[in-house]
Formats: C-alpha cells, structure tokens, sequence
C-alpha cells in the first residue's frame, strides 16, 4: 500500500494534531518524557518542523517511492474520501491471493 497525498495538507495536519491536547505526550515532545513542565500549545507549534524539513524527510526515508509487492495506492489529503470498504476488499482479496 503506498499513502500518498498533497504534501502541505498532510504536513497542515501534522501540525494541527501536533498540538491537540488528545495527542499522546510522548508522540509530541522529542527531548524528555515525561515533561518536567508542560509546553503550552504556542511553544509545541514553536518547536514543529519546517514544510521544508517534513518534505526533506519524506524523500530521505523514501516515503514517497517505498513499494513491496503489489500496490494500492490511497490518497490521503482528504481522509472522509477514503472509501475505507474498498480497501479493505482489495486488501482482503490480495492476501486470498496469497
């Protein structure tokens, strides 16, 4: 499966739910967990990476090219568009395949 998508969307929710106060501390904070004091939501988005860092980071990890057998490749710029059934059949007959 490769999940692929308008780049600055994705990396515009990164940051969105970077600063949640539902997300996970430990998924936020990079240098110390539990935090000693904890970063109010201006300081977290303070500390985000770049478009810039988050595209780079992107290619270097080969996000963007990575591929293993047959490929399904979903769009994730909108999530409500995801028609989640669909891929679970195509997911589901692939593996019968198997």
């Amino acid at each position: 499966m490769t999940l692929t998508g308008d780049y600055e969307t994705i990396y515009h929710r990164y940051l969105k739910r970077n600063v949640s106060p539902d997300r996970h501390r430990g998924h936020v904070v990079n240098d110390r967990y539990p935090e000693e004091v904890p970063r109010s939501t201006d300081e977290l988005a303070a500390l985000a990476v770049s478009y810039e860092s988050f595209l780079y980071g992107i290619e270097k990890r080969g996000f963007d090219s990575f591929a293993v057998g047959e490929q399904i490749r979903v769009d994730m710029t909108d999530l409500s568009s995801v028609d989640t059934e669909a891929l679970l059949e195509k997911i589901r007959n692939w593996r019968d395949l198997e």
